[in-house]
């Protein structure tokens, strides 16, 4: 389970009494300190930003699949979220980036 595995949902949640599917992204990346400018650090959080965009993408194509509906069919779904869990504190660069898919989504 990782961000850079395109293949499976890292961890899904069936929360009943809230009718509630939680699909979770781990992502054990950290994000570089951006308050120094430096290219190498920018290349970096550019490609850990990739690679979480490539990752919610997997996840927005599979909950508007068929395949959630053969997986949770049986369960009533009110509310699907997508949560990004992070051991590693946010920059001002993954900040932004968080504020820019919240709209987006």
């Amino acid at each position: 389970m990782s961000i850079t595995n395109l293949d499976e949902i890292d961890y899904i949640a069936y929360i009943s009494d809230e009718k509630h599917l939680k699909l979770m992204i781990l992502d054990s990346y950290f994000w570089d300190d951006d308050s120094v400018r430096n290219s190498d650090i920018d290349e970096k959080n550019t490609a850990h930003a990739q690679l979480l965009t490539d990752k919610i993408n997997l996840y927005v194509k599979y909950i508007f699949s068929d395949e959630i509906d053969e997986e949770f069919g049986s369960h009533e779904i009110e509310k699907t979220s997508i949560e990004i869990v992070q051991p590693n504190e946010f920059n001002v660069f993954s900040t932004l980036f968080f504020v820019d898919v919240t709209d987006f989504l």
